[in-house]
């Protein structure tokens, strides 16, 4: 499961974007980039494996599961 936090503007994962980018600029976290379902499934299908089943978990967007195979 893949939280996607770039999927849905709220209060807590704007928060967190904000946490997240300060944290990285002190230098205590590595970039994290925040992704919409549609660039992760396009970023999964450009790293050469196919999409097998997916399926958004909770609220919309904010929990995907995805299962691919090597192509």
């Amino acid at each position: 499961v893949t939280p996607c936090l770039g999927e849905k503007k709220s209060f807590i994962n704007i928060l967190i974007f904000l946490l997240v980018f300060l944290q990285t600029k002190m230098g205590m976290v590595p970039y994290i980039r925040f992704f919409k379902i549609f660039e992760l499934e396009d970023s999964i299908a450009n790293a050469n494996f196919q999409i097998v089943e997916t399926e958004s978990l909770h609220s919309p967007g904010e929990q995907y599961f995805i299962v691919a195979k090597k192509r």
